[in-house]
């Protein structure tokens, strides 16, 4: 995924392009499901200077939360 004539991204053009890559998925719904989805950024400041964001420790979203994941036995 990248801009035109490979220009960066905004975060919204990004999050359209994802929302594209989705529906160019979705024929496949019926047949496919998937194991793990990667996404590795490549990133540059305001001046086009590479540039990184790093989260500690490694992110893994979920498409649901588990009681089990958000119980804190702390709070009682």
């Amino acid at each position: 995924m990248s801009g035109r004539d490979d220009v960066p991204l905004t975060v919204s053009e990004l999050k359209d392009t994802l929302y594209a890559t989705i529906r160019m998925l979705e024929p496949f719904s019926s047949t496919h499901r998937f194991k793990r989805a990667a996404l590795y950024l490549t990133l540059v400041d305001e001046h086009g200077r590479p540039s990184s964001i790093s989260f500690d420790p490694e992110i893994t979203l979920r498409p649901y939360d588990c009681a089990a994941d958000n119980f804190d036995t702390s709070k009682r």
